[in-house]
């Protein structure tokens, strides 16, 4: 075990204890099932490691749906799906779970969600204006805020996980399949997120992280969309991906950070990572980069993740002024954050 020194508690650390059990105990869950024959498969929308997902057809509506048919792994796992599927499904810029379908022919029930016909990020990134980027990002926060509040980590942001209307201006923020609950002082699995949008907490093998590593990952998204380079920290591996990331905020702050936490970092990143090295400025890598931006950027893509911006600080931030409104935020959250809107805008 080397996580000699646990993070100080983030923003939303106590959410699950004030929400009670019945909020995050997903063992306990026993949903209803509907039967297959309810539906009709289109077609094959994607393929991942642990499910499959497919257009589909509710015949009892003749709705299109998304159907999300997990493949078998433990019982607990599919049922904290689920329940997260469930909860986040209340909130803004997410999808419904709609029903659960007794899938006997693998073995594992098939999520049936509400079908949003839209592109990625990754596809749109190139033809994205500022204004477009600052809601699309924004929307993101929102359920993540939701999210954060309610106890749950994504752990998986990355741009084939957000979907844009570029009509309606719609936001979905899916796939909460790789989801947590958090509790304080508790070890997680680090084998989580995507690799290009992996924390650093994550790459030396941190275990108990937190909402923050959500936080970074956004940060990558600004940054692959705000630099022209998408995605932003390309590692080949695990450990090549950390090298990327000490190439831009330097291996002075690295260490300074390791050190901060008391953390055995590994011989093979040792020997990886040099000794010396300033962090490069955002500017010197674009130019015409917005200054409010950079700040963003700063805020978010920091090794140290107790110091690294919560959601409510990132929502706050000015570059968010013209699309943010009144109420998205709740006020004691403010206050738990030491944010003021009005000092952020003057």
């Amino acid at each position: 075990m080397t996580n000699n020194k646990k993070s100080t508690q983030p923003l939303f650390s106590q959410a699950n204890l004030e929400l009670g059990k019945e909020h995050w105990d997903y063992n306990s869950l026993n949903p209803t099932l509907v039967n297959i024959e309810h539906f009709e498969l289109l077609q094959m929308l994607g393929k991942g490691r642990y499910a499959s997902v497919f257009l589909g057809n509710d015949l009892r509506s003749n709705k299109e749906i998304c159907l999300k048919a997990l493949k078998p792994v433990k019982r607990s796992k599919i049922k904290r799906e689920i329940k997260i599927s469930l909860v986040v499904g209340e909130f803004p810029n997410t999808v419904k779970l709609l029903d659960l379908i007794d899938n006997k022919v693998i073995g594992t029930p098939t999520l049936v969600f509400e079908y949003f016909p839209h592109p990625h990020l990754l596809e749109l990134l190139p033809t994205i204006a500022a204004e477009e980027m600052r809601l699309i990002i924004y929307r993101v926060l929102q359920a993540l805020y939701h999210a954060h509040r309610s106890g749950i980590m994504h752990r998986d942001i990355k741009p084939h996980n957000v979907l844009y209307d570029p009509k309606s201006k719609e936001v979905k923020l899916i796939d909460w399949g790789l989801s947590e609950f958090y509790f304080p002082e508790t070890a997680y699995n680090c084998n989580v997120a995507s690799r290009f949008f992996k924390a650093p907490e994550l790459l030396i093998g941190y275990t108990h992280y937190n909402y923050s590593i959500d936080m970074w990952a956004v940060g990558c998204l600004i940054a692959g969309w705000a630099l022209s380079k998408e995605p932003f920290f390309a590692g080949r591996n695990n450990l090549d991906q950390l090298c990327q990331i000490v190439k831009i905020l330097g291996a002075n702050k690295f260490w300074k950070w390791t050190k901060s936490i008391k953390f055995q970092v590994r011989k093979k990143i040792i020997k990886a990572i040099p000794q010396n090295g300033k962090k490069k400025a955002w500017k010197d890598i674009n130019d015409e980069i917005d200054p409010q931006i950079s700040e963003i950027l700063d805020g978010l893509l920091n090794y140290d993740f107790n110091q690294r911006w919560n959601v409510v600080q990132t929502m706050a931030h000015p570059w968010f002024d013209p699309v943010r409104s009144e109420g998205d935020i709740d006020s004691k959250d403010l206050k738990m954050a030491n944010v003021s809107l009005e000092r952020e805008k003057n």
